[in-house]
């Protein structure tokens, strides 16, 4: 929110952070994916500088929010997905993008809503390896990176990730100043009076980002959101969490770690067995505002998923 940002923490880390891949409609074998590393910039990596993070109050109701359409549209169809309950159009002053110092975001296209470097990134075991070796990038701080991240970066683990085994509905926590992401070839989505309906589409797979109510690092105020996800395939998909920083709101999910999970979409991570799913079809949501994005991509494996994007629709951005 452009009238909210009391500070930006200041940050000298420029990463592309890469983690673990997207899931399709069938289920990743979690033990075979490829651990998450952070990528250094050309500029190297402090050793002494948090990841960027925003201080920001409570955003209004999207009733109050100024240029804010105040009534809902029922039923707004963006390609494939339907929104339930979100405004035919919010003013762009009021999203929050990565689009100002220290934030960068390369896709655009409304991706700046949630995506941005520095930004928040879920991290595997080989991590802490120094080394040059590893095929996703290197990263010469090791574990130290992720101690002095300031909460940004985060392990995988049964509270970041998980698979859903069982029959729905299923409930995720949308985590106050910070993201939850969900893949999967079909979901619904509902928290509170918004829906996002996400109905199988041959070849394609679906990621979600949602961005969780602003927070205020305030003891004894709770400010998380529910998520009921129905509709989806019993063991085919998989939900995370980006939680808050430790002293801030965590600005944006790393746009280096969802280009990973775009590749790993296309490409493999038993998408469509194991060959990958060749259409991929982004939705970007900020419960304060209930902004949205949805963008698609149709890809071969193996190729650079920063490239080739198409906005389908969005009730913020503009070309």
């Amino acid at each position: 929110m452009a009238n909210n940002k009391e500070k930006i923490i200041r940050t000298g880390i420029a990463v592309a952070g890469l983690g673990i891949g997207a899931l399709g409609i069938h289920a990743i074998d979690v033990s075979q994916q490829p651990a998450a590393i952070v990528r250094a910039s050309a500029g190297g990596m402090p050793s002494n500088s948090p990841m960027g993070g925003f201080d920001i109050k409570a955003t209004p109701t999207p009733s109050e929010a100024a240029g804010t359409t105040a009534k809902p549209e029922i039923g707004v169809n963006v390609g494939s997905v339907t929104f339930v309950g979100t405004p035919e159009n919010v003013d762009s002053k009021n999203v929050d993008q990565a689009n100002h110092a220290p934030f960068k975001n390369k896709i655009g296209l409304g991706s700046q809503m949630i995506l941005g470097e520095p930004g928040g990134l879920l991290v595997g075991p080989d991590f802490g390896f120094t080394g040059r070796e590893n095929p996703y990038g290197a990263n010469p701080g090791g574990w130290k990176t992720m101690y002095e991240s300031g909460g940004s970066i985060k392990p995988f683990s049964p509270v970041s990730q998980e698979v859903l085994h069982y029959n729905g509905p299923a409930y995720q926590n949308l985590p106050e100043g910070g993201f939850m992401v969900a893949s999967a070839g079909q979901m619904d989505i509902k928290i509170g009076d918004v829906e996002i309906n996400m109905p199988f589409v041959q070849d394609n797979n679906y990621l979600l980002f949602i961005r969780g109510s602003f927070g205020d690092m305030k003891q004894n105020t709770d400010k998380n959101e529910t998520a009921e996800i129905t509709n989806y395939k019993p063991g085919h998909a998989l939900v995370e969490m980006y939680e808050s920083g430790d002293k801030t709101n965590t600005a944006f999910v790393s746009e280096g770690q969802f280009i990973q999970m775009a590749e790993t979409s296309h490409s493999g991570g038993t998408n469509l067995g194991d060959g990958g799913a060749s259409k991929l079809t982004a939705v970007f949501f900020d419960i304060n505002t209930r902004a949205y994005t949805v963008l698609q991509q149709d890809l071969g494996r193996n190729k650079d998923a920063s490239k080739n994007w198409k906005l389908v629709g969005s009730n913020w951005f503009k070309k």
